[in-house]
């Protein structure tokens, strides 16, 4: 038998909580930043695309983390909670990252054709002009950033 190493084949369940942790944050960030930017006005289109991206990659490393066996009783003796039922609340957190994914997917501009998103709106004098999306078009997806926000701790 080998020494199980950092990063080797055995999951050390301190190492494993606090990795979901520090992406559940990191989500969080990234979800009041967009949030907050789309309140104060318009935004470039692919902003909330590339937020998309990184959520769906984070979500992806979430759902194999998740998956390990005991962390969700290691979860509740490192808080000192009983009651802490950390697959329900992962559960959540991840409905909430499909539900802003799912706002994305709707309402970026696509081509009928090809289906692939319309970033660029066309080209003036040799210079590409981005589509932005307006405070008020936003308003439904910070509703969907507040839910997934408030999923987070």
């Amino acid at each position: 038998m080998a020494f199980p190493a950092a990063g080797g084949s055995r999951q050390d369940l301190g190492d494993v909580l606090a990795r979901v942790r520090a992406i559940a944050r990191s989500i969080k960030l990234i979800a009041q930043d967009l949030r907050n930017a789309s309140a104060a006005g318009s935004i470039l289109a692919r902003r909330p695309v590339t937020v998309m991206e990184n959520m769906t990659q984070m979500r992806t490393q979430l759902v194999t983390l998740a998956a390990v066996p005991g962390l969700g009783a290691y979860a509740q003796a490192q808080f000192g909670d009983g009651t802490l039922n950390i697959q329900a609340e992962w559960v959540a957190m991840r409905d909430a990252i499909d539900q802003f994914i799912s706002w994305v997917s709707t309402n970026t501009p696509k081509d009928t054709v090809s289906g692939r998103w319309i970033l660029v709106d066309e080209i003036v004098d040799g210079l590409r002009v981005d589509r932005s999306f307006t405070s008020a078009a936003t308003a439904t997806m910070r509703t969907a950033l507040d839910a997934l926000i408030a999923t987070i701790d």
